[in-house]
């Protein structure tokens, strides 16, 4: 949703704003505990969920598989073959027309504020970054980049890697895809447990 209305976009700042309000009306519904909200996606969904945090400090732990953490980096980054060049030529040729951006300037301030590693100063919840080792569509360095500046920042951080998966491993290996989810979901459990009043 922008502005109320379905559009589909790749670039995370628009739909950022969309879902962080979103979580007001899970704020107000008393079935929910407003202390234990997490944040979860799959690749561009591990971005929003890593920016809704940064714009929403009561989200307590998210959880990313395999995110875009550096849209500026992702962006220039090399690429292993004729065909990976040129469809990273139209990806950000198709950025570059979404953003609306007027010139190189305003673009590149857009990347910075889509990418997580650029927000990572406001990410104050737990984080979970799940990566295939064998990614070459989002480099394993993406979520090492995030996890070692959340470090550095004195987040709590935890990388699990994934070993032989590429990106989206969890929707063609049933056995990784399984163990991922286990880990996800202890890992959540602990983080959310309900405090002590």
């Amino acid at each position: 949703m922008i502005g109320g209305r379905y559009r589909r976009s790749l670039f995370a700042w628009r739909e950022t704003y969309d879902v962080t309000a979103a979580l007001e009306a899970v704020r107000s519904d008393p079935r929910v505990d407003g202390s234990r909200l997490a944040a979860l996606g799959f690749s561009q969904g591990g971005v929003y969920s890593l920016l809704i945090a940064a714009h929403a400090p009561d989200i307590r732990a998210v959880v990313a598989y395999y995110p875009i953490t550096d849209f500026k980096h992702w962006l220039s980054g090399p690429r292993p073959s004729a065909w990976h060049r040129l469809e990273f030529h139209a990806i950000e040729s198709y950025f570059r027309r979404q953003s609306g951006a007027h010139d190189d300037s305003e673009f590149q301030q857009m990347l910075g504020r889509a990418s997580p590693l650029d927000q990572a100063h406001s990410i104050r919840a737990s984080v979970l970054l799940i990566h295939g080792d064998r990614d070459t569509t989002v480099p394993l360095e993406e979520s090492e980049r995030l996890a070692n500046r959340l470090r550095e920042l004195g987040r709590e951080v935890d990388l699990l890697v994934i070993h032989d998966a590429g990106h989206v491993f969890n929707f063609k290996d049933s056995a990784k895809a399984s163990d991922a989810w286990e880990t996800t979901l202890s890992w959540l459990r602990r983080r959310l447990e309900p405090t002590e009043p």
